[in-house]
C-alpha cells in the first residue's frame, strides 16, 4: 500500500511552473513547464520515491529518448576514521566503484543522490545499450545482500570494491 508522495522536492529550480500536484499517487507521473524552450522528461512516483530528471531545454536542440533504470539502497558500513557521510568525496567513491562493478561509466548516472539516515543511496542510470537492461536489474537487485566473503554477485563485488577505500560494508539494502 503506497502513500501519496511530494513531487516539489524533486522539480528543478530552472523552471516556470509544473503540473505536479503536490503530492502524488504510486505511478502518478509530470512535468515542467518551461519559460524559454521545451521540457523534457518526466517525474513519476514510483515505489514510494520520485524518480526523473525533467530539464528545460532550448529551442531546436535535437533530443532522443533515453531508457533509465532508477532504484535507491541502503548500505550498513563503517566508515573510516575522520571520515562521515557529509564527506565531499564520499558520493564520488559510492558512484565511481558501483559503476566500475556494473561496467558502466559513472556519467550515465543522470542521478546520484547520497543521504541520511545511515548511508542512502537514490540513482537513475542511463542504460545506453537496451540488450544490457536485463542484466543492468539484476545486477543492480543483486546489491541486496548481507556481506561476506563467501558471496559472489554484484552487492560482493561493490563491498569488496568499497573496502579498498576503507569503508567496511555489513549490508546492503535494496529498495
Amino acid at each position: 500500500d503506497f502513500r501519496l508522495w511530494r513531487a516539489s522536492d524533486k522539480v528543478p529550480t530552472d523552471y516556470d511552473g509544473s503540473s505536479c500536484p503536490v503530492e502524488m499517487e504510486e505511478n502518478q507521473t509530470c512535468t515542467i513547464t518551461c519559460s524559454r524552450g521545451q521540457p523534457l522528461g518526466e517525474l513519476r512516483c514510483f515505489m514510494g520515491q520520485i524518480v526523473g530528471t525533467p530539464l528545460c531545454a532550448e529551442e531546436g536542440v535535437v533530443v532522443s529518448a533515453v531508457t533509465k533504470i532508477a532504484g535507491a539502497f541502503m548500505i550498513d558500513a563503517q566508515l573510516p576514521a575522520g571520515s562521515s557521510i557529509r564527506s565531499p568525496r564520499l558520493p564520488d567513491v559510492l558512484k565511481s566503484m558501483l559503476a566500475a562493478v556494473i561496467d558502466v561509466r559513472s556519467e550515465d548516472f543522470s542521478l546520484f543522490k547520497v543521504s541520511e539516515p545511515g548511508i542512502k543511496v537514490q540513482y537513475e542510470l542511463v542504460v545506453h545499450d537496451p540488450g544490457r537492461l536485463a542484466s543492468f536489474k539484476r545486477e543492480l537487485a543483486s546489491l541486496d545482500a548481507t556481506v561476506s566473503a563467501s558471496y559472489g554477485g554484484t552487492g560482493a563485488a561493490y563491498s569488496r570494491m568499497l573496502l579498498y577505500h576503507g569503508i567496511r560494508v555489513r549490508r546492503i539494502s535494496t529498495s
